[in-house]
């Protein structure tokens, strides 16, 4: 039994389970009163990819889930004292059901970039509403765009489909038989919070109504209870509360406690989010997201980069996959240590890490990757170095759309899966010229989604009241001649991609009179 954070053993207060499903695996944690992490395990997720599809399968989901539910409920101390459970996945994935629930077709995921022109089509035809609603962009990623991809590219599926959904939403329908979402996740479908309503002109476009979306309902809400034949594959006898809670970048916010003036909230796990709580939004128009959290009187702005862990996660996989330890925390040590041996710069190579595309701080699902400046003398060291540079630099270019709207940063929260890194979390200390703040639990978007059911239960009065929850670990100071240094690289940085912008167009023109996509199967995005 783990302790809690009074120093003493938790034996008989009910537990919180959170599921967790990212972009790479599905998670369930569980949490005592005290939020002491008393038990964790998680599963791997596949992700189909070709050139601009990038997809997972909801049935695979489920299953891997109904695995890990089973192997919580098998611990007998834990079993008999979980009473409470929400879910939080990433937002943006698009799952399609027929009138019995089943799963039609493999999720739409959010650095899907298929819908590009559909976007353009609802920026063309509703530009008012896209001025108006900050939380809300004309991007191939939103739910509305994808629908109407759908109903072009495939109209058997678009007629058989009975609802359409976020994969939070899906988990929750499959554990309650609820169809509900909250308000930030409904977003994504273009609700308006304003209004309280999904736009009516929008759905006719995608030709689709209201009664195929999810119901929306606040934050912490109760969603119900597990249904019978949940219960029963879990060998559970217990009465378990759902609560609603919403998408893993906002739980991550939360399970940060980021709330001081000037505090960035960096929360680096596959794809990389950058977010701040304000009290009041300055009423101007820029690429971040504006969200209201009306339960807290609170606006987070902000938005996520395509990827960012997972750019270490195929560097990983691509440049040390013969390695003979297949031990992740032995390879990223590594991957450090290997860096460290190569100079500030790489020794001249520039990456734009841009694998799957890019959506923030600018919107282009053309871009690729490429290393600039490559020689004879360079190693192995080199490029890994350059990765971790880019990656950062990918972060300075995120903080620079926060200044340029006038939001000013006094420093850096860093949390998630390459906060681990003390070689990456000094560099972007460096890059950014700003310290960089590491808290001592990373995996803050199950802790989030924790404080949410406590705020549900009322055991909280507001979310800022989880100071003993969260603490941080260790402050990263920038060195000020390494920042200087990399303010020149920083430079040819954005003119790589600025000047190369139109090739990546054309290198999407050649491809598809050359090749057939197949779709590739990654074991980990």
């Amino acid at each position: 039994m783990v302790e809690n954070l009074a120093g003493n053993t938790m034996i008989s207060s009910p537990l919180t389970l959170i599921v967790n499903l990212s972009l790479r695996s599905v998670r369930v944690v569980v949490f005592s009163e005290l939020g002491e992490k008393v038990y964790e395990d998680w599963l791997p997720i596949r992700t189909y990819v070709n050139e601009s599809s990038v997809e997972q399968d909801p049935n695979e989901w489920w299953e891997l889930l109904v695995v890990l539910l089973k192997k919580v409920f098998s611990q007998e101390d834990l079993k008999n004292r979980i009473k409470y459970l929400t879910v939080t996945s990433s937002a943006m994935c698009l799952v399609m059901v027929d009138n019995k629930g089943n799963v039609l077709e493999k999720s739409m995921m959010v650095s899907d970039k298929r819908a590009q022109e559909e976007s353009k089509l609802f920026l063309e035809k509703f530009p008012d509403f896209f001025d108006k609603e900050k939380s809300i962009k004309a991007e191939p990623g939103f739910m509305l765009p994808k629908i109407v991809w759908l109903k072009k590219n495939n109209p058997k599926i678009f007629r058989k489909t009975a609802k359409f959904m976020s994969s939070n939403d899906f988990l929750l329908f499959k554990l309650t038989g609820e169809f509900v979402t909250d308000t930030l996740n409904a977003e994504k479908f273009y609700y308006s919070q304003k209004s309280k309503d999904y736009p009516n002109k929008l759905l006719e476009l995608a030709g689709i109504s209201v009664k195929q979306l999810p119901r929306v309902t606040n934050l912490g809400s109760t969603v119900g209870f597990i249904i019978p034949q949940v219960q029963k594959e879990m060998k559970s006898k217990q009465k378990i509360t759902v609560f609603l809670s919403t998408y893993d970048a906002i739980c991550s916010l939360i399970g940060s406690s980021t709330f001081t003036e000037g505090e960035l909230n960096n929360v680096c796990g596959t794809c990389s989010s950058y977010r701040m709580f304000l009290k009041e939004v300055p009423d101007k128009k820029h690429h971040l997201l504006v969200q209201h959290m009306s339960s807290e009187d609170l606006f987070i702005v902000g938005a996520s980069n395509n990827l960012e862990g997972g750019v270490l996660e195929w560097a990983k996989e691509c440049f040390y996959g013969d390695n003979y330890l297949k031990d992740d925390d032995f390879l990223y040590s590594l991957m450090q240590t290997e860096a460290k041996e190569s100079e500030l710069g790489a020794n001249g190579i520039v990456f734009l890490p841009y694998l799957m595309g890019e959506r923030m701080p600018f919107s282009d699902p053309d871009v690729r990757g490429s290393f600039f400046g490559i020689e004879r003398f360079h190693s192995r060291k080199d490029i890994i170095r350059s990765i971790f540079e880019a990656v950062s630099f990918q972060a300075k270019l995120m903080l620079e759309e926060f200044e340029k709207n006038g939001f000013t940063l006094s420093s850096v929260t860093m949390s998630g899966g390459m906060s681990k890194m003390p070689f990456a979390a000094q560099m972007r200390a460096d890059i950014l010229g700003l310290p960089v703040n590491v808290l001592s639990e990373v995996e803050t978007t199950a802790l989030g989604a924790f404080i949410l059911t406590l705020r549900a239960r009322k055991k909280l009065k507001n979310i800022k009241d989880v100071e003993k929850l969260v603490s941080i670990k260790q402050t990263y100071l920038p060195n000020m001649h390494n920042h200087n240094c990399y303010a020149s690289l920083y430079i040819l940085y954005k003119q790589l991609y600025t000047e190369q912008r139109e090739m990546f167009k054309k290198r999407k023109e050649i491809l598809k009179k050359i090749s057939h996509y197949r779709k590739k199967v990654l074991e980990n995005l």
